[in-house]
């Protein structure tokens, strides 16, 4: 089998993958904005200390997820 596209998802957090997808659906929502339309978002900050960067491969989009530390936040 031949396939076209695919994800990666690569998650550093104790939540359950189920909750990752809604954070990685968001990104998605988004669209392409990064490297003129050709990539998702490279990091998004969600206020909870959720982190999402997106790169993409040749045939795949790889989503790499973290939270924050306890009692450090960005911004």
């Amino acid at each position: 089998m031949d396939y076209k596209e695919s994800i990666i998802i690569r998650n550093a957090t104790d939540l359950p993958m189920t909750e990752c997808l809604n954070y990685i659906e968001a990104v998605i929502a988004m669209g392409r904005v990064s490297d003129d339309g050709r990539s998702y978002c490279f990091v998004t900050s969600f206020k909870d200390g959720i982190h999402v960067a997106a790169h993409k491969r040749k045939d795949s989009d790889v989503f790499n997820i973290w939270k924050d530390k306890e009692g450090k936040q960005d911004g």
